[in-house]
């Protein structure tokens, strides 16, 4: 379980210093789920990919957020 909150932690302190989450939403260990799936990296790739950005591509994006949103839900399962 210790394993479990400190990878929850280390994905916290990413999304902060990324600018995704405040710190002072950092205290509900819900809304830390909640921030991860709204501000998945792959928005942004999405709005640069619109902007003609060839970086990315849907088929790309869209098996990122499948990893994502799978690794979001077994880390919620395991924190309960």
């Amino acid at each position: 379980m210790k394993k479990i909150r400190l990878l929850i932690s280390l994905l916290a302190v990413l999304l902060i210093t990324s600018g995704c989450l405040s710190e002072s939403e950092m205290g509900e260990d819900i809304m830390i789920f909640e921030e991860l799936s709204k501000n998945k990296p792959t928005v942004e790739w999405k709005q640069r990919m619109d902007e003609g950005d060839d970086l990315f591509t849907d088929e790309n994006i869209n098996a990122t957020n499948e990893v994502l949103n799978s690794y979001i839900n077994s880390l919620k399962k395991l924190w309960r």
